[in-house]
């Protein structure tokens, strides 16, 4: 078999007739300079270098079987970011090296999954000139193109009509989350032509819930045909190889022109799927790596949370964390805390000791760029102005909540006017999954109650993040603050609309909260940080009661701009469309910003309120602890069809809800009567 003369000798060689079949790209490349003729030996030479020595030529050592890998037939299609350019001179294996490297680093910080063209996606990318500082995009994905860190992806969705597409670079550090709404593979590889399809087949809610696949099942393929509707195509669709298409019938010229410019033999040219296939070594390198990525990536994300914050925090906090581990520690710090823990007229629980404990530790450990802002240095002064604990105004067991009461020696309070007392809200966090992992791993203290058959019953004192206590200060705190969180019966009320003009609206412009905390939201003076959307008639934070990080107990407020609108008592047909603009911007930022769907949030006034300046509770529905009992929630979708039904429904309505017998309206209700 005749080899192939050498580029140098190429310009001369084409003039012969038996070498006309000669490739004029390259040749143009090469006249260009763009072809490097030693590195094009060296490639050709390279299979040549593997030979051993004394082997015969042309002859292959076999390859050992241990190293062999068996690279799956997806590959190209579960992983096409990895594999380089197939064109040789455009290949550069340092580089393609390095950027596997930045890959896989990127892979770390963010869960990217699998998806092919034809699936629906839905990217969540930081955004800083956005509402929220975050945008999400639903769409389905028409292309994937190029090759390493310049991978990109494209979504189309229909809004309003009108067809958006947005190209997405898969390895962009702006994007945050990556999800798989629908995982499917089409026929094609590229759904371009969707453009000049019927809209409805590239368009998706933003709130579409995610199909999941049984266990096991492999990458469903949708056969569907899309036919072409629209008038003028983009593209000459009947000139490309599409199975996805259903072609309307074309004028016999049309078809004529298409037969002529297809490239059927294609189908059957060894050297041109030769040149655009990557070399087995080389796809069984890319897929080692791979490989060795997930199981690094295994062993990265099973590590504990704490030994990650180690790292981030101070050495010092870090071999104290780290020495923490035996009982003698244990003992030590116990009795760090029977000295610390101040004086208390009443026996004060266990949970108060573990909030101490948790709130030192976390005192100790705030950094300067804390994501909530928290102040240590008027949180320690806070701290060491409590000279007593009163009393327990509250404890809920089932909610794992504490309200106590007690003094602060401020010395610019003022002993007449009791403005020394103070209320400390204390709440367990709820369980985090990658934490609860690790408490049989970190030689937690366990203490066996009783073991009966199949049932073991354990208590265990956890040292980790378990243990974490979320705390809410009011200081200086009012009696109302105090009856406010004060363990209360409660009784029945009935407010007709002669009551609330004769008693219970003179009550509140008398004796109503202190609302300046909201003014100063509304204003921009105060907590900045936490507003999530601030909108001509509204802002947007979350409750001061949630963590902020639980969906299932999100709470988040939307409290109006304007002053005048106490309660739903002053609502009237002209406030429609403002609660529903409430509704529906709030409802979409939570549903982008926290990945809850609009149809699990429960959107609700309380009736009485908390404070008197109207504000709407937005809630998931799994939330049983926001007050949204049925005598003291309104569902605002509620509060709107009864507006448009009669205009001053409000007005006349009698409303019933509970009320405390230490409640001084109560005894005004009742007084009445």
């Amino acid at each position: 078999m005749a080899l192939l003369p050498s580029f140098n000798k190429l310009g001369n060689v084409l003039l012969e007739p038996r070498l006309s079949h000669v490739s004029l790209v390259l040749v143009r490349y090469k006249q260009r300079g763009m072809i490097n003729d030693a590195l094009v030996e060296h490639h050709r030479n390279a299979p040549l270098g593997k030979i051993k020595k004394g082997a015969a030529v042309g002859v292959f050592p076999p390859k050992s079987e241990v190293n062999m890998i068996d690279t799956p037939h997806d590959f190209n299609y579960v992983y096409p970011e990895f594999l380089p350019n197939p064109i040789p001179y455009l290949r550069d294996r340092v580089l393609e090296k390095l950027e596997r490297l930045d890959i896989f680093r990127r892979r770390q910080q963010i869960d990217i999954p699998e998806f092919y063209v034809g699936s629906v996606l839905a990217v969540t990318s930081a955004d800083p000139y956005a509402p929220n500082r975050r945008n999400r995009f639903v769409g389905i994905c028409i292309k994937r193109e190029r090759h390493g860190l310049k991978h990109r992806f494209t979504l189309r969705n229909i809004i309003d009509g009108l067809g958006v597409e947005i190209i997405y670079e898969l390895y962009n550090p702006t994007i945050t989350r990556i999800e798989v709404l629908k995982l499917e593979r089409r026929l094609d590889d590229d759904l371009t032509y969707l453009r000049d399809a019927d809209p409805e087949h590239c368009t998706f809610p933003f709130d579409m819930e995610p199909v999941k696949l049984p266990p096991g099942s492999g990458v469903p393929l949708n056969t569907i045909q899309v036919p072409i509707t629209a008038k003028y195509w983009q593209y000459k669709w009947e000139r490309h190889d599409l199975k996805g298409v259903l072609l309307p019938e074309l004028p016999r010229s049309i078809r004529k022109a298409a037969e002529k410019s297809g490239e059927p033999w294609k189908l059957w040219d060894i050297m041109a799927h030769y040149r655009k296939e990557i070399h087995d070594d080389d796809r069984a390198e890319i897929y080692q790596d791979i490989l060795q990525h997930k199981q690094d990536l295994a062993k990265y994300r099973t590590d504990s949370k704490e030994s990650v914050k180690l790292t981030r925090t101070r050495p010092k906090l870090a071999s104290r964390l780290k020495t923490a581990s035996n009982e003698s520690d244990n003992e030590q710090e116990s009795n760090t805390l029977s000295k610390r823990r101040p004086s208390a007229s009443v026996h004060v629980p266990q949970m108060i000791k573990i909030k101490f404990t948790s709130m030192d530790s976390k005192i100790n450990s705030v950094s300067s760029d804390d994501n909530h802002n928290r102040n240590t240095d008027d949180n320690v002064e806070r701290w060491s102005k409590i000279i007593k604990l009163n009393r327990i105004l509250n404890d809920d067991h089932q909610s794992k909540f504490i309200a106590i009461e007690a003094e602060m020696n401020d010395e610019n309070s003022d002993e007449t006017e009791k403005k020394n007392l103070a209320v400390l809200l204390m709440e367990k966090t709820p369980f985090d999954l990658n934490e609860v992992s690790h408490l049989f791993k970190s030689n937690e203290k366990f203490t066996k109650d009783f073991i009966n058959d199949i049932y073991h019953k354990y208590t265990m004192t956890a040292r980790s993040t378990c243990n974490d206590v979320k705390l809410n200060f009011i200081y200086p705190a009012t009696d109302l603050h105090i009856k406010k969180y004060l363990k209360k019966s409660f009784r029945l009320v009935s407010e007709t609309n002669e009551k609330y003009d004769k008693i219970v609206k003179p009550y509140i412009e008398k004796n109503q909260l202190n609302v300046q905390w909201v003014y100063n939201i509304l204003d921009g003076k105060s907590e900045n940080d936490r507003i999530l959307l601030d909108d001509k008639a509204f802002v947007v934070l979350p409750d001061i009661m949630w963590d902020n990080k639980s969906k299932e107990s999100l709470h988040v407020l939307s409290i109006v701009k304007e002053r005048n609108i106490k309660s739903l008592r002053d609502l009237t047909p002209e406030h429609i469309e403002l609660l529903e603009d409430v509704i529906e911007k709030t409802t979409n930022l939570i549903s982008s910003k926290f990945d809850l769907p609009s149809s699990s949030i429960r959107v609700f006034f309380h009736y009485p309120p908390s404070f008197y300046h109207l504000h709407v509770h937005f809630t998931s529905l799994e939330n049983k602890t926001c007050g949204s009992e049925v005598e003291r929630a309104r569902l605002v979708r509620d509060v709107i069809d009864n507006l448009k039904m009669m205009p001053d429904y409000y007005k006349k309505k009698t409303l019933y809800y509970k009320l405390s017998l230490n409640d001084n309206l109560y005894e005004l209700l009742q007084n009445d009567q």
